[in-house]
């Protein structure tokens, strides 16, 4: 763990910010991508997979992988595993800057 410190420290962006405020044992750092990738889970099928990619020393989300047995609306749609990417940064009608990305696949596992 203290390794996974020291890199995160080298990357010149140590806070409570993501993906830092996640790291972990499964979290690889992969310097030839110079990608961050953490992972939560709830199980089997509840766990989320982020990839953040260092940009200018920053870390920008690249991709979001989703597992759950739930749609938006809250309907058991048994185990569903959905992809984001092409993120980009978006301003909502309050000013305030989030990050809006792209489902790029969906997968669902048949029972």
């Amino acid at each position: 763990m203290e390794n996974t410190f020291k890199v995160a420290k080298a990357l010149g962006h140590f806070s409570n910010a993501k993906p830092f405020d996640n790291i972990d044992s499964q979290t690889v750092f992969n310097p030839t991508e110079k990608t961050i990738k953490t992972h939560d889970s709830g199980g089997s099928c509840i766990y989320t997979e982020s990839t953040y990619k260092i940009v200018d020393k920053i870390p920008r989300p690249h991709k979001i992988v989703i597992a759950d047995n739930f749609d938006v609306f809250g309907v058991n749609v048994g185990c569903t595993v959905y992809t984001y990417g092409k993120f980009k940064k978006i301003t909502d009608e309050n000013g305030n800057e989030k990050w809006g990305k792209e489902l790029l696949s969906v997968w669902r596992q048949i029972k």
